[in-house]
């Protein structure tokens, strides 16, 4: 698969966010729902897509604990 392709965030996730945020408690107005919902799936993109880099780094490395649970925190 091409890179590109899997950093991007899935559709279904950002369909959900929308949804999320058009059925809040008291629902937004339409325009000012989907200025937020561009506000929150632009850190939320970038954050997916470092996650996916960082998965696709050192795959043939074994998993190793974290520095924290081998010292008992």
């Amino acid at each position: 698969m091409d890179g590109d392709v899997m950093s991007k965030t899935p559709e279904a996730l950002r369909r959900s966010v929308e949804q999320f945020l058009l059925n809040v408690p008291e629902p937004l107005d339409p325009l000012l729902a989907l200025k937020l919902t561009q506000l929150v799936m632009r850190p939320g993109d970038t954050a997916y897509a470092m996650g996916s880099s960082d998965g696709q780094r050192n795959l043939d490395e074994r998993c190793c604990p974290c520095p924290g649970r081998l010292l008992g925190e």
